[in-house]
């Protein structure tokens, strides 16, 4: 079965972006992002954290990255630390999975604009399974930090009007394996190493079994029913919200039109628009809410 996009004002289909109650319903079922803290689900989105972050020096003719140095400058959250012109590639501490119905896309965040900190942009395939690869740039000239529970980037999840089973033409091990080109073996393989190894064994655990839930549920089929029950109810209540909309216009001129012609008839026409219009709009309350 396949999702459903969104139905505009005029009822036609179209791609929709998952809000707050969206994100809320569908987290674990038709997408995971995990693990996530406490005020990570934006009214947008998710905010992403870094896992890791390494500093790309060039030595010699080589390219090399080491990790970058972790400070306490807050009480119990470690700092990762740009220095001042400088380009780290990043790794989220998160693992993101969407399914064939969705797809992502990265935005970076405004505040950390403002201080100099650039971050690419980039889309999430529908089936991507993984954590995301990252490049910040500092181009300010002072250190910039940040800390292991500070979002730096957002993820904005969109639901395609057409899912799709065909898995992404990249995915993290091919990523890495293009960096090999770019920077070299060392950075590629001490980069390889990070995206796999760098969260615990029961947080890896906990992501699987979070995918493996949500993918059941899918394959099963009821919630993708629900999802287009719920959207062909709101093309259904925007339709007769039109219909509804234009006879009570029409309605209204009729009744301007009588009453400027015949001012003595006001009780009588009064009387007969409310019992038309009554009905009409009791009948779209009725159905707005049985969905």
């Amino acid at each position: 079965m396949a999702f459903q996009g969104a139905f505009n004002t005029l009822g036609r289909l179209e791609m929709a972006v998952l809000g707050f109650e969206d994100l809320k319903e569908q987290a674990g079922r038709s997408f995971v992002v995990h693990p996530t803290a406490q005020n990570s689900l934006t009214p947008l989105g998710f905010d992403l954290r870094i896992g890791q972050a390494f500093l790309l020096s060039q030595v010699g003719d080589q390219q090399e990255i080491v990790p970058t140095k972790k400070e306490d400058r807050a009480a119990n959250q470690q700092q990762f630390c740009f220095p001042a012109n400088s380009t780290s590639l990043v790794v989220t501490r998160e693992r993101v999975w969407l399914s064939g119905g969705l797809m992502g896309a990265i935005h970076a965040r405004g505040s950390l604009a403002l201080r100099g900190l650039i971050i690419n942009s980039t889309t999430v395939d529908p089936n991507w399974d993984g954590k995301m690869l990252m490049r910040i740039h500092n181009t300010s000239t002072q250190t910039e930090y940040l800390g292991q529970e500070d979002a730096f980037c957002t993820l904005v999840i969109h639901e395609v009007i057409s899912s799709t089973e065909t898995r992404p033409k990249s995915d993290p091990r091919s990523a890495v394996a293009r960096l090999d080109e770019i920077y070299g073996t060392k950075v590629a393989t001490r980069l390889y190493d990070d995206l796999h190894l760098q969260t615990s064994k029961s947080e890896d655990a906990k992501s699987g079994k979070l995918i493996k839930s949500a993918q059941a549920a899918l394959k099963d089929g009821a919630y993708l029913a629900n999802r287009q029950k719920y959207h062909g109810g709101r093309q259904d209540f925007l339709s007769s919200l039109m219909i509804s909309l234009t006879g009570s216009a029409s309605i209204s001129l009729i009744v301007v039109y009588v009453l400027s012609s015949y001012p003595e008839a006001f009780p009588i026409v009064v009387g007969a628009a409310l019992l038309v219009l009554l009905p009409l709009l009791l009948g779209l309350i009725i159905r707005r809410f049985s969905k």
